[in-house]
């Protein structure tokens, strides 16, 4: 027969698994609608032209970090996320810091929609090859022209 504290035990460990269950839910929910503010397209818009060419820095600015196309790592370093593959907003393999320069290698605009209100827009991307040869693409708002 089982004592009454034993049980008592399990089911606190279970409510304490239900409420870990439930908060890893909302904090997986959160963390997905902050890097799915925008969808891009396949659609490639040619009409909006960006006036960067050459010498380019990387920076965590307020648009760049309200659109979710940068982040700071737990131990306070900022850094903008970069694609290896194509343009892109989400699932990005590249972390570049803040002050990293490279060069504009090519431009591309896409159509994005920002999820709260359908709303689309075109958007530059640059392919950017840092001093190394680490090259991706990166959201326009993530990045400032070299002036020298």
């Amino acid at each position: 027969m089982m004592s009454p504290d034993r049980f008592h035990g399990q089911k606190k460990l279970s409510n304490r698994f239900v409420l870990t269950a439930v908060l890893l839910l909302i904090s997986l929910l959160f963390l997905s609608s902050c890097f799915s503010l925008l969808q891009g397209s396949d659609s490639t818009d040619l009409s909006v032209s960006s006036p960067y060419t050459g010498t380019v820095e990387f920076q965590c600015n307020q648009t760049c970090a309200d659109r979710g196309q940068c982040g700071q790592a737990t131990d306070g370093t900022d850094f903008v996320f970069m694609s290896s593959i194509a343009p892109a907003v989400d699932q990005h393999d590249q972390l570049i810091l803040p002050g990293a320069r490279g060069n504009i290698l090519d431009t591309i605009t896409r159509t994005l929609q920002t999820t709260a209100t359908s709303e689309q827009f075109p958007q530059p991307f640059h392919l950017v090859q840092i001093d190394g040869g680490l090259a991706g693409w990166v959201v326009e708002w993530c990045v400032a022209p070299v002036t020298n």
